[in-house]
Order: C-alpha cells, then structure tokens, then sequence
C-alpha cells in the first residue's frame, strides 16, 4: 500500500508513512506542519486525551518505510507553519482508500485508521503490550488491549515453538 502510495501520491505516502510509525489519527496528521519535526524527532499533540507525541523519526532498511530519509527533503520545501496537507481529513481518508484499493486491499480495510492498527499491531506482536501502549500514546492500556486479539492458531504456533515447558 506504502509502495502504491508513494508511487501514486508523494504528499499522501508522507502522511500515510507517519501515521504508520507513529500510530497518528488522520485528524493529527492532517495538521503536521515543518515545525513538528526538530532534529530527526516528530513531536504533536494527540486527541482524544492521548500523551503526546515525541518521537524519533523511524530509519528502515526498506526505502519505502525509512522516514528519515524521505522526511529532510520532503520537508524542505514547506516553510515553518505550512501545512504538509492543506487539504481536510476527509478528503485524506479518501485518498488513502482510494490507494489501498489499487494496492489490493479489500474495500473494508481500505481506511486510513488500517495504518495506525497495523503499526500498534505490529509492536505488540514483537514487543508487547507495553511498548505498543507507549508508541500509541495510550493513557489507558485497555485502549491498546483491543490491538492484542489472537487467534487460536497463533497460540498453538507460538506454544509449539519452544514455549512449552522443559521440565514438568
């Protein structure tokens, strides 16, 4: 979806790309301006009660997931209180959707929040709870909690992958 988008849309992919690593709303990426970057680090107020957000930006061997180095010159060419999408959140969520069905995904899951619960999904599976709870901002870690379903599958893959007890 990131590989379609950035192809398709550089302004949307940009967006798309930080919402993904740093688990944003679209309503809070729609705001982004030059200023909310300093030094390699994205820093901006989140919603919904939210702690707010002061992080790194993301370095991936994978071009097409490595912020920073899309972010210095994509940023470049805004002046400081610039939005980077002066455009409304409806208008992103459409774009979003319309990128993510060329890249294949099902219309159901073509919605910019696929991006933030992929990320807080990812890092719970690699990480845990608690270090998705931090990368979300999440107050409450029941907020974060609703990301951890598994499948029954998935445990008994887990288990059968050394989980099991060495000695009863």
């Amino acid at each position: 979806m990131l590989e379609c988008a950035r192809q398709e849309n550089f302004p949307v992919y940009v967006l798309m790309l930080l919402q993904y690593w740093h688990a944003g709303r679209n309503s809070e990426m729609i705001h982004l301006t030059r200023d909310n970057f300093v030094a390699g680090v994205l820093i901006y107020k989140r919603g919904k009660g939210s702690e707010p957000c002061r992080q790194k930006l993301v370095e991936d061997p994978d071009p097409v997931f490595n912020e920073a180095q899309v972010l210095p010159g994509f940023l470049s060419g805004f002046s400081g209180k610039q939005k980077l999408y002066p455009r409304s959140r409806w208008t992103y969520w459409r774009q979003v959707k319309e990128l993510a069905i060329a890249a294949g995904l099902p219309a159901h899951k073509a919605k910019t929040t696929v991006l933030k619960h992929s990320i807080v999904t990812h890092v719970i599976e690699r990480f845990g709870v608690n270090v998705a709870q931090r990368r979300a901002g999440h107050v409450n870690g029941a907020s974060t909690l609703r990301y951890a379903r598994l499948t029954e599958e998935s445990v008994d893959q887990l288990l059968s992958e050394g989980l099991a007890p060495t000695h009863v």
